[in-house]
């Protein structure tokens, strides 16, 4: 599977397994507002893949060929170990460090679902 788009994340959501908060479930983490906003921002993250980030953001996958999230990406030499640290500084920055891990959470959303 190639990379995601913000809008397929976020749908994924809506199905999602309940997170549990203070005791309560919450079944739809997009509209929760405790959640929605993070919810959000990992889309819009998803979402900088597939406009001018495009190439720092996605490399091939070494399988199927597609774009894929450079997360993905397991630097077998220095360019590549490189080019996966920016792509992760530019998360970084665009969130102001706040989502600096979040090619994790993308990570385990998209193998999730």
């Amino acid at each position: 599977m190639g990379s995601r788009a913000g809008a397929d994340c976020l749908e994924s959501l809506r199905d999602a397994v309940a997170s549990v908060l203070n005791g309560s479930s919450v079944w739809d983490v997009r509209r929760a507002p405790r959640f929605m906003a993070t919810a959000r921002t990992i889309a819009e993250l998803l979402e900088m893949q597939h406009g001018e980030y495009e190439g720092e953001l996605t490399c091939s996958s070494e399988t199927s060929g597609a774009r894929v999230e450079a997360s993905y990406l397991f630097p077998r030499n220095k360019e590549q170990l490189v080019f996966r640290r920016k792509a992760l500084d530019i998360w970084a920055d665009a969130t102001h460090g706040m989502m600096a891990a979040a090619s994790c959470a993308v990570f385990a959303c998209t193998v999730a679902h």
